[in-house]
């Protein structure tokens, strides 16, 4: 059977901070809804020279300011994954929004055996946070679930994906907006696409009854593997994941629409 328990751990403030790379000076103000923080973008050499300032994203901070400043991980993302079926180990792709997110949720299902988050949905070659997540590409922020099947079948990853994540918002999942931010179940086969336009139709009729569930359920292009600093970001980050998670509203809309808590655990 599945069962689903979540806790919401405490998600603690970040003081005002500040923190330059390179050119580009960050501010963070404390429980800003959207951050008074500008970027400073240099004008090329073609242009006047003079620097324009425009918003940037709470996420974008976390990740400029911090993870690749600390990291130190180049901006290139890894084609591809190893073959599980050596193992008899099966694989899904499925976008909800902040794969930060969705890779944490997935990752405490019994029967998971990794969650790699990347990009998918699109047809660009190569691509790389920062195009993806400012939508110059068709990609979606996505994860690749590979799975014993023996544990949990299709169906049920299915089940629990859909209690991650709001099915009804399109090109947007709680505080990110945009295409990439779309939700979306990228099939590898003909079966798993009837068994999620199943899986959808059921949540159409049932939780979501009188709301549209807008998830896309279309094939899978090539799953691009994202820069290193991204993958088990919850573990290598979390106090500012659980600042960036909290300030998002996820976790109490799912409270809300499904009266339990998030971290969703499969039982047998």
């Amino acid at each position: 059977m599945l069962a689903f328990q979540f806790s919401v751990g405490s998600s603690p403030w970040l003081q005002q901070s500040s923190s330059s790379i390179g050119s580009r000076e960050i501010q963070c103000v404390r429980r800003s809804c959207k951050p008074l923080v500008a970027r400073k973008l240099h004008m090329s050499q073609h242009h006047d020279a003079k620097s324009e300032y425009e918003p940037i994203s709470r996420r974008e901070l976390i990740i400029k300011s911090l993870a690749l400043a600390m990291l130190g991980i180049a901006n290139t993302a890894r084609p591809g994954l190893a073959d599980p079926s050596t193992n008899g180990y099966e694989t899904a792709i499925v976008a909800g929004g902040c794969f930060w997110c969705t890779e944490s949720d997935l990752e405490k299902v019994k029967g998971v055996i990794s969650v790699t988050s990347g990009y998918c949905g699109g047809t660009e070659p190569n691509p790389s946070y920062e195009l993806v997540s400012r939508g110059k590409t068709n990609h979606a922020e996505s994860v690749s679930v590979v799975f014993d099947p023996q544990v949990i079948s299709y169906e049920e990853l299915l089940d629990v994906y859909f209690h991650t994540i709001n099915p009804t918002t399109r090109d947007q999942q709680f505080c990110d907006h945009g295409h990439q931010y779309r939700t979306a179940v990228f099939y590898l086969n003909e079966e798993q696409r009837k068994i999620a336009e199943s899986i959808k139709g059921k949540y159409q009729q049932t939780a979501f009854k009188g709301q549209k569930v807008v998830t896309e359920i279309v094939p899978a292009t090539t799953f691009w593997r994202a820069e290193e600093y991204h993958q088990d970001y919850y573990k290598k980050q979390p106090q500012l994941y659980s600042f960036y998670r909290f300030n998002c509203g996820r976790d109490q809309y799912l409270e809300k629409q499904w009266g339990t808590k998030h971290d969703a655990v499969y039982e047998q």
